[in-house]
C-alpha cells in the first residue's frame, strides 16, 4: 500500500509528503487496509489516489471537519487533478458530511 502512495507522492517532487503519507500508512490508530474506502465514487483500493487516503485518514483519526475538506481539494490539484475536478470531489465530501458523516458522527 504505501509503495503506491509513495510512488504517487514522488510525482510531486515533495519529500514531507511521502513521510506523511507513511506515518500515516503506519499508524497504530487506524488500519488502512479496512478503514480506508477510496473514496467511495472517485478511486478504488488497488489504485489509491493520496488525497483521498489522506482524507479518509483525517475523517477517522483526527477529525471530520469542513478544514479536512478543503485540504482534501487542495491536495487533489497537488496531485494532478484539474481545479474543477478538485471542487467536484470537495462537493462530494462536504454531501458526505452531510448525508452522512455528519449525523454517524453526532449519533455516536
Amino acid at each position: 500500500m504505501f509503495e503506491n502512495i509513495k510512488e504517487s507522492c514522488l510525482k510531486t517532487n515533495n519529500e514531507d509528503l511521502i513521510l506523511m503519507f507513511k506515518s500515516m500508512v503506519f499508524d497504530e490508530k487506524w488500519n488502512p487496509v479496512t478503514d480506508y474506502n477510496g473514496c467511495n465514487l472517485i478511486q478504488d483500493r488497488l489504485h489509491i489516489f493520496p488525497p483521498c487516503f489522506e482524507h479518509d485518514y483525517n475523517c477517522l483519526v483526527v477529525e471530520w471537519s469542513n478544514k479536512n475538506d478543503l485540504l482534501f481539494m487542495k491536495r487533489c490539484v497537488q496531485f494532478g487533478s484539474t481545479s474543477y475536478e478538485s471542487k467536484r470531489n470537495y462537493l462530494g465530501v462536504r454531501l458526505g458530511w452531510l448525508f452522512w458523516g455528519k449525523w454517524k458522527k453526532y449519533n455516536r
